[in-house]
């Protein structure tokens, strides 16, 4: 093969591989944008449903639920663009999508473990402390708390000291006896 046609053969190819280039980028681009996007709109209408008051009120565990929804939908939409985008280049390999998703599949577990991880002993605590009496307008004293027992719920009771509500969780109760 001589210059002349190897000159000519990437004249021909040019043309191709910067559409390639260009719809990969756009994808690219789209989809960072998309995942932002979605990410605030998600974010905002748990905010407005009030999810971080009710989830910290039932986990009694302070934690932001809206913003790991919105991050980790963020996170799955960046990962699908950037498949996606792999494979517009065309270098997408199988291997690689594999990698990709176990990624994905062990980013939802530890989603999925990070809420679990206070709220499975602290709903077996409410259980076993069921049966004991730890029901409103009982005193509780706790190490250096004096407080009357104000609401029982699932995973925690809410003691009123001095006026002020304070949240403890069933497992503390429980460690008491």
């Amino acid at each position: 093969m001589n210059n002349t046609t190897l000159f000519n053969a990437t004249l021909q190819a040019t043309p191709q591989l910067l559409e390639t280039g260009v719809e990969a980028l756009l994808i690219l681009l789209g989809g960072f944008l998309l995942g932002k996007l979605l990410g605030t709109l998600l974010k905002r209408l748990l905010r407005e449903l009030s999810i971080d008051k009710n989830v910290n009120l039932f986990l009694n565990k302070r934690l932001s639920l809206e913003r790991l929804l919105a991050n980790t939908l963020s996170l799955l939409i960046y990962i699908v663009t950037i498949i996606l985008f792999l494979k517009t280049l065309g270098i997408l390999r199988p291997t690689a999508l594999v990698v990709l998703l176990i990624a994905v599949v062990l980013i939802g577990i530890s989603v999925l473990f990070s809420l679990v991880i206070d709220a499975v002993p602290n709903l077996y605590a409410g259980i076993v402390l069921s049966k004991k009496k730890y029901s409103p307008g009982k005193k509780i004293v706790l190490k250096n708390l004096k407080g009357t027992i104000k609401k029982r719920r699932m995973m925690s009771i809410v003691v009123d000291v001095d006026g002020d509500e304070i949240i403890i969780p069933n497992k503390r109760l429980l460690k008491k006896k």
